[in-house]
């Protein structure tokens, strides 16, 4: 069976299980590390499916990629938060083994003197007591050497690492073997479609034509959707002139208006305009 074939049939098996909506506790959560106006997508979903069925098959690696701005850090940051054995970390530019190194001693309560052998061996010993999921975000930073001392973790301490990365780092972990080898676990990230848009925004007052407009011009990635409803918000507030606006005032030319200044490439709309 063909690569293509083979995550064709992954993906339709994670459509079948994703219905059963994986169990978070928000509570766990600060109020202030939770996104402004967060919703639970079919995408935060999926990645937590996919992190969790990473644990339970003990996958070494977890590989998550696609859409940017389509919800992948919000979810590693989301089920750090709410696990207590489980730790987030961005990969930065110029990573190399030994920092990576240094950022999962970091977030261990593990002591250890230098020396990569020691360091290695620290790590080692209290993982396998231990085990974490290690999230990485930006993680088409890493090099080869990087990914094999992954690797090397987790093969030694049953934990799991879960790779957050632009669609790049598929193909680089294509063309090593003993990498793609341990990352069975795979979730291309897709926009959010218009009809479960609609469906978790229509409550909070917005008419189906605004919904559909700001879905257009986002093309359904939530970063930039975000973006646009914060500004739509500013724009509804009464001043000492004007009194609060109703969401359903609002029309397509104010989401083209207020879109102008978070989507370069739109180029429609009229000026940026509070609705009447």
């Amino acid at each position: 069976m063909s690569d293509r074939n083979e995550m064709e049939r992954l993906r339709e098996y994670m459509d079948g299980v994703i219905g059963r909506r994986p169990v978070i506790d928000f509570s766990r959560v600060e109020e202030d590390r939770l996104p402004r106006d967060f919703r639970q997508t079919r995408t935060f979903d999926q990645i937590l499916w996919a992190i969790t069925t990473g644990q339970r098959i003990a996958a070494n690696l977890v590989l998550i990629t696609g859409q940017n701005g389509g919800g992948k850090t919000t979810a590693l940051k989301l089920f750090a938060a709410t696990t207590p054995s489980a730790v987030c970390f961005e990969a930065r530019a110029g990573y190399e083994p030994k920092h990576l190194l240094a950022d999962v001693l970091r977030l261990l309560p593990v002591a250890t003197g230098e020396g990569w052998r020691l360091q290695t061996s620290a790590a080692v010993a209290y993982l396998r007591e231990h085990p974490h999921v290690l999230l990485i975000d930006e993680a088409q930073r890493l090099n080869y050497a990087c990914l094999d001392l992954l690797k090397y973790l987790a093969d030694n301490s049953g934990s799991t690492c879960v790779l957050s990365a632009s669609s790049s780092l598929a193909v680089r972990i294509d063309r090593w073997p003993d990498i793609a080898s341990r990352c069975p676990v795979r979730l291309e990230v897709q926009p959010i479609t218009l009809e479960e848009f609609v469906e978790l925004w229509q409550v909070d007052g917005w008419s189906l034509e605004v919904l559909q407009e700001i879905h257009r011009v986002s093309k359904g990635v939530m970063r930039t959707i975000r973006y646009i409803l914060v500004l739509l918000e500013d724009s509804l507030q009464g001043d000492e002139s004007h009194s609060a606006v109703p969401r359903n005032a609002v029309t397509s030319s104010h989401v083209r208006a207020v879109a102008q200044s978070v989507v370069p490439s739109n180029t429609a709309g009229t000026d940026l305009a509070r609705p009447a």
